[in-house]
């Protein structure tokens, strides 16, 4: 009788045990790009802008420049060391850096790094815990 108790005892351990038990749910999204993670849990505003670097050390906003001043800016230094950068509230992930000599190398940077952006809205959107870029 008492081994049967025992038994039974144990049983019961072993089910509430199973019954009772904490499952750790991550709700964590990180973007992965190049070797660099960004922990987008709590961003609240995505961004985008646009560099490039002069060869006197000068950066110039190119995020809203128009065909003509990207001409002229290119005129006067024949390329520029051009950067996308994608803006995670105060962290940034340069996106893609390339040196460009045309309008049209300027362009294919935009449209790459709006198409970043659209995954990335989309991911933030979704269910999906991480994103490779």
């Amino acid at each position: 009788m008492k081994r049967s108790l025992w038994v039974l005892f144990g049983l019961a351990l072993v089910v509430a045990a199973a019954c009772g038990g904490t499952k750790v749910i991550n709700e964590q999204k990180t973007i992965i790009y190049g070797g660099n993670t960004i922990n987008a849990t709590n961003v609240v505003h995505i961004g985008s802008k646009i560099v490039a670097s002069l060869p006197d050390g000068a950066t110039n906003d190119l995020t809203q420049a128009d065909e003509a001043a990207v001409e002229e800016l290119l005129a006067a230094h024949k390329s520029l060391n051009v950067s996308t950068v994608l803006t995670f509230d105060s962290q940034s992930l340069t996106y893609e850096a390339r040196t460009i000599s045309t309008v049209k190398e300027l362009k294919k940077m935009r449209d790459n790094l709006a198409k970043a952006v659209k995954k990335i809205q989309k991911f933030m959107k979704g269910s999906s815990k991480q994103l490779k870029l």
